[in-house]
């Protein structure tokens, strides 16, 4: 049936977080529209959050592990090596950017997704 099998499409898409990465390793990502409202617009937010904390890599930033060259040791990946280094929300036709705080972005943190204090 071509209908249940559109919709069913159509639900595989609408589960999926479109992003892009540039040069310098910032991931970019549309988080909503104007149209969501504040539940949808943070339950998409910790999703992307947690989908981001799942898929790091094994090694990354400055302490990334080289290949071993002759007879010395590689260099060991530091274990204060913070995969999460900055976060900055912006409108897409806004000036500026917010900078938020990374204790309640990183999903590795205790104050993830709670409310300022």
């Amino acid at each position: 049936d071509d209908g249940a099998l559109l919709l069913q499409s159509l639900n595989e898409q609408a589960n999926t977080i479109t992003y892009r990465t540039d040069a310098s390793g910032i991931l970019h990502f549309v988080l909503g529209k104007g149209s969501f409202s504040s539940e949808q617009l943070l339950d998409n937010f910790q999703t992307i959050c947690q989908t981001v904390q799942e898929i790091k890599p094994e090694t990354y930033g400055k302490g990334k592990k080289k290949k071993k060259s002759g007879s010395g040791g590689g260099k060991k990946t530091s274990k204060n090596v913070k995969y999460w280094l900055r976060a900055h929300l912006t409108a897409t036709q806004g000036q500026g950017s917010v900078r938020m705080d990374l204790r309640s972005v990183d999903p590795t943190s205790p104050f993830f997704m709670k409310e300022p204090e």
